[in-house]
């Protein structure tokens, strides 16, 4: 998701339901002021700066006591969401909790008591995923504590903000350097949530443990290959997206967790057309791949695009092909690779390199000259 595709979520109809939710339950709450206040920066605005601006505004229009604004924003809440994955597709009036999450956030963190009893009702409505980080740095006892009852909690929501609100590496969140350097500290609450009956719950899980593998993989292997032998009903789905990281780098570790061992392949054939090109346009790469083994192989097939960056070094890049079990007959591979610049992505020119990764090992196809097209 990007500021610039969402931003406009929070616009002044948005502001303007928020400031009469309030006033509803707080009459001194000066609404049009609120508004007015906010809209005039709004449009310049991206989407974060938008939900920090709202809820900077709401700490300058409530009560100065804490406990009484957080009172007060509790009580303009809707029902808890269903159980769905995420945020997006739901009514747009949701979003206005994560000026709230904010808030708390921002100004609950001397009322521990408060502001997790807030959380575990906004949560239900839009994840704390991002709110909860600076109290599980400051107060991470006393949080763990309350994770230990949250984990078998009826809310999948508030299940799911165990292992979400812990992650180390969560995108926009803040880096919990803590569960990053200490696993042992959430994998007692994974464990606990590796079969939980909603996939967004497990789907968090499989992100968290993907999270871990970075500075932790032969502890992550170890722990699932434990899970694995002592019964995980979700396994095959959920170690897919927990290892993928490790499968794309090529770990060994993780390789033969999935039982893929050494290739024993021959490749045939290699065609790169054009292997010259501007920036915009594509190429496509065929090879034929033959097995060299008296018996079939099981076999995680990828590629890899060598990208040349601005600094003119190459950075590869694995993509997906295809998993199978190569017998005797011969194996044809075509896949077309755009060479178009998009927002993830900006192209230079240079020597940029194809191969192929299979069961973690590279094979280099060729090599292809990117020009600058004017």
């Amino acid at each position: 998701m990007t500021d610039s595709a969402f931003k406009n979520v929070f616009n002044h109809e948005l502001v303007a339901t928020l400031a009469s939710k309030i006033q509803r339950v707080y009459p001194e709450f000066k609404k049009n002021e609120f508004a007015d206040q906010i809209n005039k920066s709004l449009t310049d605005l991206e989407m974060k700066a938008r939900a920090q601006l709202i809820a900077t505004t709401l700490k300058e229009f409530l009560p100065s006591n804490y406990k009484e604004s957080v009172k007060i924003l509790l009580s303009t809440l809707g029902p808890a969401l269903p159980d769905k994955k995420g945020v997006f597709g739901i009514k747009p009036e949701v979003w206005m909790m994560w000026p709230i999450n904010i808030f708390v956030q921002e100004n609950g963190l001397d009322d521990l008591e408060t502001s997790m009893a807030a959380m575990y009702e906004l949560t239900q409505r839009f994840s704390c995923e991002f709110a909860i980080r600076p109290f599980i740095n400051k107060y991470p006892k006393e949080v763990f504590e309350y994770f230990q009852s949250w984990v078998v909690d009826s809310s999948p929501h508030v299940r799911r903000l165990v292992s979400e609100g812990t992650r180390p590496f969560l995108p926009w969140g803040i880096k919990l350097d803590m569960t990053d350097k200490n696993p042992d500290l959430v994998l007692p609450l994974l464990s606990q949530l590796r079969d939980d009956e909603s996939e967004y719950v497990r789907i968090s899980v499989a992100n968290h443990l993907n999270d871990l593998t970075r500075n932790n993989c032969d502890l992550i292997l170890e722990e699932l290959s434990k899970w694995k032998q002592g019964g995980w009903q979700n396994e095959p789905k959920m170690s897919k997206k927990a290892l993928r990281n490790l499968i794309k780098q090529g770990n060994q570790g993780a390789m033969k967790y999935f039982g893929f061992h050494k290739p024993q392949v021959d490749i045939k054939q290699i065609q790169i057309t054009p292997d010259k090109i501007k920036i915009g346009e594509e190429i496509e790469f065929s090879c034929t791949l033959k097995n060299q083994s008296t018996s079939a192989q099981l076999l995680q097939i990828d590629y890899v695009v060598g990208y040349v960056k601005a600094s003119g070094k190459q950075s590869p890049k694995v993509f997906k092909l295809k998993t199978i079990e190569l017998g005797n007959e011969p194996l044809k591979i075509t896949k077309k690779q755009s060479f178009k610049n998009k927002s993830i992505r900006k192209h230079y020119t240079g020597t940029h390199s194809i191969a192929l990764q299979i069961n973690g090992q590279q094979f280099p196809l060729g090599d292809i000259d990117i020009q600058d097209p004017t």
